[in-house]
């Protein structure tokens, strides 16, 4: 369903933050996250990409 894909791109999101701010993490780890948030939509993308969709459906 698309507002699961939504939800789980915005809880992935979240996550990929809270990994790259984990100290307990490694040093590559917590880069790798980093540089994968670096083009990864934010969460009020994913909400109004969501939006323009119900409005064309």
């Amino acid at each position: 369903m698309p507002h699961e894909r939504s939800r789980s791109i915005v809880q992935t999101q979240e996550f990929l933050e809270q990994l790259s701010r984990d100290t307990s993490q490694s040093e590559e780890v917590r880069k790798s996250a980093i540089h994968l948030l670096r083009h990864y939509p934010s969460k009020s993308e994913v909400l109004i990409v969501a939006a323009d969709r119900k409005l064309t459906q």
